[in-house]
């Protein structure tokens, strides 16, 4: 179920008064939606032992982002959320789609990059003390790549 990198060390060095990171324990899912989301937080990070969580495909509703930043506040992790863009469900209610979420241990020095929404894709990127840590999530159609490519080359020029 997991891929990304998983690092079996953590060590850090003071250097001019800032933490250098040598290694960082990271964890990539996609979680398929909102339950998943839910089930990814209290799975990876109540056990404390995970420096970031990265989820894509994490369609929660924007009632929904006040708990999740609760719960995961409470384990001693900082939230960053790029909801995608809601479509109309099978009764005609609007549904969350797509989304990205990144949880950074709060113990790191950690501030955002970017993050960033089209029509079809997202993308978060924080720095967590000298490393870029970005989650992106695009569907499969034929311009989502493309869109994905132009806002990570937005976010960063």
């Amino acid at each position: 179920m997991a891929t990304g990198a998983r690092a079996s060390c953590f060590k850090t060095n003071l250097f001019r008064g800032q933490m250098a990171i040598q290694c960082l324990d990271v964890i990539s899912l996609n979680v398929g939606g909102g339950a998943g989301v839910w089930r990814a937080v209290d799975h990876w990070l109540s056990k404390g032992h995970l420096d970031v969580l990265c989820l894509q495909e994490a369609g929660i509703s924007s009632v929904e982002v006040c708990s999740l930043r609760a719960r995961a506040r409470r384990l001693r992790y900082r939230t960053y959320l790029q909801l995608g863009v809601p479509s109309p469900g099978r009764w005609g209610t609007l549904v969350p789609g797509g989304g990205v979420a990144v949880f950074v241990k709060v113990a790191l020095p950690q501030r955002e990059a970017f993050t960033a929404c089209g029509d079809y894709s997202q993308i978060v990127g924080i720095w967590v003390g000298n490393w870029l840590v970005s989650s992106a999530y695009f569907p499969r159609v034929p311009c989502a790549s493309t869109e994905l490519g132009q806002l990570v080359l937005e976010s960063i020029l």
